[in-house]
């Protein structure tokens, strides 16, 4: 089973995309690349969903890390 993930378009460069939970994560469009702020719990397929929604190279960003 593929999981997928529901987005909502914020703004003209930001897309919020929701994950499991409360899990919030979002996609920063610049002009030539795009961010793509935190990566969840690491269920289901970021990286299609970041291709999905721009055909910039995507960096990845973690805004926080639990556990350590």
């Amino acid at each position: 089973m593929e999981l997928t993930f529901q987005t909502e378009k914020i703004s003209e460069r930001v897309t919020r995309i929701f994950a499991f939970n409360t899990e919030l994560m979002y996609l920063v469009e610049g002009t030539e690349r795009a961010a793509l702020l935190d990566t969840g719990s690491g269920f289901g397929s970021l990286r299609a969903c970041g291709d999905a929604l721009t055909d910039k190279a995507v960096a990845e960003a973690v805004a926080f890390l639990s556990g350590i």
